[in-house]
C-alpha cells in the first residue's frame, strides 16, 4: 500500500497521486491511489499549506482513491477543523466506493459535506 502524495500546482499530471487546482480563496485536490500511513504525511503538509496561504475553501476529489485507512480520514478532520477556524470550508467530492464505504462505516459521511460529483463541489 501507498503512494507517494507529494505533487503540486494545478499542472501535475494523471499518474501523479495529489494534484491542486487554486483559485482565489479556494483549491480543488484531487487524490488518487492509496491514501494510508505511508502517505498522509505530505497530504497533511500539503492541506495545511494550502489553509494558511489563504485558500480557506477546499473541495477534495476522492473518485480515484483506491483505498483509505484511519490515518487517511484523520488528516480529513484535521483539515476540516483547520478550515473552519477560518470560516472556511471542506467538501468531499465523489468519494470511490471504498472511500465511500469507509465514511458510512464510520459515520463521518454525516459529518462531511459529500457530494456525488464534480460539478456540486466547487
Amino acid at each position: 500500500m501507498g503512494h507517494g502524495l507529494l505533487s503540486t500546482g494545478a499542472g501535475a499530471g494523471a499518474s501523479d497521486p495529489l494534484s491542486v487546482t487554486v483559485s482565489e480563496g479556494a483549491a480543488a485536490v484531487r487524490l488518487t491511489g492509496d491514501v494510508d500511513l505511508a502517505t498522509v504525511s505530505s497530504l497533511r503538509s500539503r492541506l495545511h499549506e494550502l489553509v494558511i496561504n489563504g485558500h480557506v475553501h477546499l473541495a477534495v476529489e476522492l473518485d480515484a482513491v483506491t483505498f483509505m485507512d484511519s490515518s487517511g480520514l484523520g488528516v480529513l478532520v484535521a483539515a476540516q477543523r483547520e478550515v473552519r477556524v477560518f470560516r472556511g470550508s471542506l467538501v468531499l467530492v465523489a468519494p470511490s466506493p471504498p472511500v465511500r464505504r469507509l465514511l458510512s462505516l464510520t459515520s463521518l459521511d454525516k459529518v462531511f459535506d459529500v457530494r456525488p460529483d464534480a460539478r456540486d463541489g466547487r
